[in-house]
Parts: structure tokens; sequence; C-alpha cells
């Protein structure tokens, strides 16, 4: 078993990466490429 605050650690850096991985595919859609933002969009489902 994990201790508890190793495991809010981890969901700190979950989020984190999750957050990132959002602004980089906000930052794709204002690019004019239509295959960068379906690879993000995909990318993100898994």
């Amino acid at each position: 078993m994990r201790s508890r605050g190793s495991l809010v650690e981890e969901e700190k850096v979950r989020s984190h990466l999750w957050l990132h991985r959002r602004e980089d595919a906000i930052g794709y859609a204002h690019r004019p490429t239509s295959g960068n933002i379906s690879s993000i969009l995909s990318h993100d489902r898994k």
C-alpha cells in the first residue's frame, strides 16, 4: 500500500501533465494545419 501523501503527489503531477497537454492542444488549434488538431484530439482520447 502506498501512503496517502504519495497518492496526492501523483494526482498533482497527473493533472499538471494533463493541463500542459490541453495547452498544447489549444496552441495547435490556433495553427492553420488541421492535421495537428486531429492528431492531438485522438491522442487525448487514450
